[in-house]
């Protein structure tokens, strides 16, 4: 019983050193919300991207999709998007700043896991359009083209438009 004591004060003083650890290096984790996590000034948006996505002239509604399938599918739009526009994965900021963070040892293997290759951009409507026949329209798609809309908060409701993907 005493050693069964020694090796649980041992695990539970390396779980509180790593934690620490995380905490200092402002690393948020899971299930320790820490009080700047949540506390820290909101920024206000500048503006709003809205995705709309239209099926053989029939525009579909992301909105009564279940939640887990629209977000599947927005924000799989929006790192398509992003990565269209800028040429790099949008979760970039986020790789950069952990890497400063935790260093190189701690971040090398993971930024392979998460960074995308130029392959998975170019099959991503592929994907997608599998995806929305399966599992959305139930029938096969003639033609379908997603349109991104990016609504400015500041003057109210100026808009720009354009067309991520377009296949006939």
């Amino acid at each position: 019983m005493d050693r069964t004591k020694r090796i649980l004060i041992s695990l539970l003083v390396v779980f509180c050193c790593f934690q620490l650890f995380f905490i200092f290096k402002r690393v948020h984790n899971y299930p320790f919300m820490i009080y700047d996590m949540y506390s820290r000034k909101e920024q206000p948006k500048q503006y709003s991207e809205l995705y709309t996505i239209i099926i053989n002239d029939d525009t579909l509604n992301l909105v009564k999709l279940p939640i887990l399938q629209e977000g599947l599918i927005v924000n799989s739009l929006k790192q398509y998007d992003y990565h269209q526009l800028h040429g790099e994965v949008y979760w970039d900021n986020a790789l950069r700043s952990r890497q400063q963070r935790l260093g190189n040892v701690f971040t090398k293997r993971s930024d392979q896991l998460l960074r995308y290759s130029a392959a998975d951009m170019e099959a991503y409507p592929v994907w997608l359009k599998s995806y929305l026949e399966k599992h959305i329209v139930h029938h096969p798609i003639q033609k379908w083209k997603v349109l991104a809309t990016k609504l400015d908060h500041e003057y109210g409701f100026n808009y720009k438009e354009r067309v991520i993907i377009d296949v006939e």
